[in-house]
């Protein structure tokens, strides 16, 4: 247990400081997901920017949570850790939406 333990929080901090990276704010976490503001290519936050990547990624059939509901969550996506090299299709599929997201 442990031993899987160790290794989501691993991923979890890998995940959050690629986000960062990219200009995302994080709420901190010590689940297995991280909440993301997510900031389109023209640095916009906002529900629709929340709603143009969730689109993106289902399409990529990737599956994180959106809660469109609520004016305090319906910027943010709710983003599971996974495994490593899921976590590197996450983090390629959100660069290249970035790149082409209008």
């Amino acid at each position: 247990f442990s031993d899987c333990l160790s290794k989501v929080c691993r991923q979890r901090e890998l995940l959050a400081q690629k986000l960062v990276q990219f200009g995302w704010s994080i709420i901190p976490s010590g689940a297995n997901f991280i909440f993301v503001e997510p900031k389109n290519k023209a640095g916009e936050t906002g529900s629709e920017t929340a709603l143009s990547l969730f689109r993106y990624l289902e399409k990529h059939k990737i599956l994180v949570r959106y809660f469109p509901k609520h004016s305090q969550t319906n910027s943010f996506l709710r983003i599971s850790v996974g495994n490593e090299s899921e976590m590197v299709i996450l983090i390629e599929t959100i660069q290249s939406w970035i790149t082409t997201e209008k």
